[in-house]
């Protein structure tokens, strides 16, 4: 059996980087654009509200506005279920969105992922589906279901089928906000 070698100390190349060289490369390198700050609004919404609101885009605005009119709170921070990036939680009819989905670009899709689950809670508090039959292409319906078979293993499937369905369509918005009023209450 062949003995094993001595084990050679490291040492850094004589040209190692000189003192105060990295901070220096550090304070040059181009630092993230900043978050839009929260900022008071009128009718009752929270500073939370608002910075979820300043990140959307403007058209997501009057469904927005048509969720919180209806009683949904929208939350801008990390979802309650780890690893998420967006999730709805009926039994206090909030709606949150992790600030990393605006950052990776899947904000708006999120958001309207999350609002239908928003309206399939209307109306008693338990999530239903809506009904929509909505064209998509093979290989997104495909996609759909690979992304249910392999990361979504609670509830019903179809409601998940039928957010994931609706976050892409060109229609989204108008049709949320019609099903949210034909199917919820504004309360008081």
């Amino acid at each position: 059996m062949a003995a094993v070698p001595p084990a050679v100390p490291y040492r850094p190349p004589a040209a190692a980087v000189p003192p105060g060289a990295l901070a220096l490369a550090a304070a040059a390198w181009p630092q993230p654009a900043a978050r839009p700050q929260p900022a008071a609004r009128a009718g009752g919404a929270t500073p939370a509200d608002a910075g979820l609101l300043a990140l959307l885009p403007p058209d997501l605005h009057p469904l927005a506005s048509d969720l919180q009119r209806h009683g949904f709170r929208l939350r801008l921070g990390p979802p309650p279920a780890p690893g998420a990036y967006g999730q709805y939680v009926p039994a206090s009819r909030t709606l949150w969105l992790a600030p990393i989905a605006f950052d990776l670009g899947i904000g708006r899709t999120t958001f309207l992922h999350e609002a239908v689950h928003a309206v399939q809670s209307c109306p008693r508090g338990t999530l239903t589906p809506i009904g929509w039959k909505l064209p998509l292409e093979p290989v997104v319906r495909q996609e759909i279901g690979g992304i249910l078979s392999q990361r979504y293993h609670h509830g019903n499937r179809l409601l998940e089928q039928e957010a994931f369905a609706l976050q892409g369509q060109a229609d989204a918005v108008p049709r949320l906000r019609a099903a949210l009023r034909s199917r919820c209450t504004v309360p008081g």
